[in-house]
């Protein structure tokens, strides 16, 4: 390694914040925690297009899934929720967790949601490495016991969840988007279009 190669690394190495933060944990990234975690991942999640259906229980939340896909007149949907699976293909719409071009929605569960961002938090441990992103609309069955206050919150408790961290994780901000064309917002250029999370107690 050349010497002004090997200088400007010690530099990186020596000004890592967002390492110490992490390292730190008395450290806090945002100066307030919000006290009611679902009101805030309803603000922030509908800030960034995603809408939220707070339930009264998993059954009452199956229900509602069922007539969300119903009233959306959603045909096919792919997921590895069992109960999901045969809730809907008893209601004569085809549920499955082989994945084809005539997808219009997955079902899933996510780790945890992140009320400061309005973000889901999801790992191949349960949703698989593709679930979450080809279907046109993604559905989300969250508890209310899986609110956090931040992403760093959730990664701390998905540590300590497994015995090592899953092989991915991702973060899901509402519905897919970009602006790389003229500066032109787009949903759901590069996945799902639609995200709804039904939140139910537990």
């Amino acid at each position: 390694m050349n010497d002004s190669k090997e200088i400007i690394i010690k530099k990186i190495a020596k000004e890592r914040p967002f390492s110490k933060l992490l390292v730190k944990s008395n450290v806090e990234i945002y100066s307030n925690k919000s006290t009611d975690l679902l009101k805030t991942f309803i603000a922030e999640i509908n800030k960034v297009n995603g809408n939220v259906i707070v339930c009264n229980n998993f059954k009452d939340a199956q229900q509602n899934v069922l007539e969300y896909i119903k009233n959306n007149n959603i045909e096919e949907v792919y997921t590895f929720i069992d109960e999901i699976t045969e809730l809907l293909n008893t209601n004569e719409i085809k549920a499955s967790n082989n994945f084809n071009a005539n997808i219009q929605a997955s079902v899933t569960y996510c780790e945890y949601l992140s009320a400061r961002t309005g973000t889901v938090i999801v790992s191949s441990n349960v949703t698989g490495r593709r679930l979450n992103i080809f279907a046109p609309t993604h559905i989300v069955i969250a508890k209310k016991s899986q609110l956090v206050n931040d992403i760093a919150q959730g990664l701390e408790k998905i540590k300590n969840k497994y015995d090592s961290l899953p092989t991915l994780i991702s973060y899901i901000t509402g519905p897919s988007r970009t602006a790389d064309i003229e500066k032109t917002l787009i949903i759901g250029a590069h996945g799902p279009k639609k995200l709804i999370v039904f939140i139910y107690n537990d």
